[in-house]
């Protein structure tokens, strides 16, 4: 992990006079909006273990991090659906009946829902057995509001963009003596174009790591 103070001398010098403090959240807002925008950060989470009859379990995620979302799912080493309860895609009606309703079957679990609110992950239909570490979620990850360090590919490949992020919305805040509106659009252009970019790059990247995933032992 990388500290988010790292990306200072790459921000200050085009802000004179901005507070360290200042910068530094500046930095961690845009590394959230960057992760989230592009799924830049992917990681696989420990894996869940399962038990008879049991339909939600908590999810956790490294520390620093929150979960933006589950991008793909394995119950017992078997790819299975996965539905993230802010998606775009109504969730199917046998599906809610499954997860809202008073269904009490029991078997493998085909449809995985994870709950953005609640952070719990519900399983349809519960388990009919117990089985240790059954449930394999690859999430993308966002740093938190708090998160004093970032994963390093933030730094080591996406410095510039996370920079010029930054740079765009200090320049922007008025009254201040690093006020400076040309260099406020010219920074958020760049970033803008060099999000789009990774954005691209992760989702090429995570297309090649579907098609050639292998189950780690257990």
């Amino acid at each position: 992990m990388a500290n988010i103070s790292e990306f200072l001398p790459h921000v200050l010098p085009y802000v004179p006079g901005c507070p360290e403090p200042t910068a530094l959240q500046h930095i961690r807002d845009i590394c959230i909006d960057f992760c989230a925008y592009t799924h830049a950060w992917q990681a696989t989470l420990d894996p869940i273990d399962v038990k008879k009859g049991e339909r939600r379990y908590d999810v956790i995620v490294p520390p620093n991090s929150q979960l933006h979302s589950i991008i793909s799912s394995w119950y017992d080493r078997i790819p299975v659906v996965v539905l993230n309860t802010d998606s775009m895609y109504t969730i199917p009606e046998q599906v809610a009946t499954d997860f809202y309703g008073e269904y009490t079957g029991e078997g493998r679990p085909a449809t995985l829902l994870y709950d953005m609110p609640s952070k719990v992950l519900a399983v349809a239909p519960a388990p009919a057995a117990d089985i240790a570490k059954a449930i394999v979620l690859t999430a993308a990850l966002k740093p938190t509001r708090t998160a004093l360090v970032v994963p390093n590919i933030l730094l080591n490949e996406y410095e510039f963009a996370i920079a010029q992020g930054a740079i765009s919305r200090i320049a922007r805040m008025p009254g201040q003596a690093f006020t400076n509106m040309d260099t406020s659009m010219l920074a958020e252009r760049e970033y803008i174009s060099a999000r789009a970019h990774a954005r691209i790059r992760a989702n090429k990247t995570f297309s090649r790591s579907q098609v050639s995933v292998k189950m780690r032992p257990f």
